[in-house]
């Protein structure tokens, strides 16, 4: 385990990803991690990473070894929620969605994400309430408002 070695080669990651360099960033935050296995940002930036390649299972499976090792980590609470959703886990997002409110009950994001995943679910009230907080927080927060007007017109039929 070479920790200094992994932060770099984690740093190195990062710079490819930003340069759209995909590939060479996963080689760089995999290599990373087989220096220090419990180097968590390299382990979130892969799961970012793969996220946003639509790897949603592979994603799904490096933020749950994130959370292992930093349990209290809101923006990987709240990536794996949004790869759940994506794999239809509503139950298991709306979850780590909680675990980032509560944490950070000012996250807007946190709400409209949970009122869309509650929606899913047919809750609408719960729904309604999560896109108000998250108006709340952020007036103006034009996806919210749209989600929370869709929610009205489904309530009212």
């Amino acid at each position: 385990m070479n920790p200094g070695h992994s932060e770099t080669l984690n740093n190195l990651g990062s710079a490819y990803a930003k340069k759209g360099m995909r590939e060479r960033a996963a080689a760089a935050f995999e290599e990373a991690i087989r220096t220090d296995s419990t180097c968590v940002e390299a382990l979130y930036n892969l799961a970012f990473l793969k996220q946003r390649l639509g790897h949603y299972e592979a994603a799904t499976t490096l933020y749950l070894d994130v959370l292992r090792l930093q349990p209290y980590l809101p923006r990987a609470h709240f990536n794996l929620a949004i790869c759940h959703f994506r794999q239809g886990m509503l139950a298991e997002a709306a979850q780590h969605l909680g675990t980032v409110i509560d944490s950070q009950p000012q996250n807007a994001e946190a709400h409209n994400q949970l009122g869309i995943v509650l929606g899913e679910q047919g809750d609408l009230d719960g729904a309604a309430s999560h896109f108000r907080a998250a108006l709340r927080v952020r007036p103006g927060y034009t996806a919210a408002q749209r989600n929370l007007e869709m929610v009205l017109r489904l309530k009212s039929e």
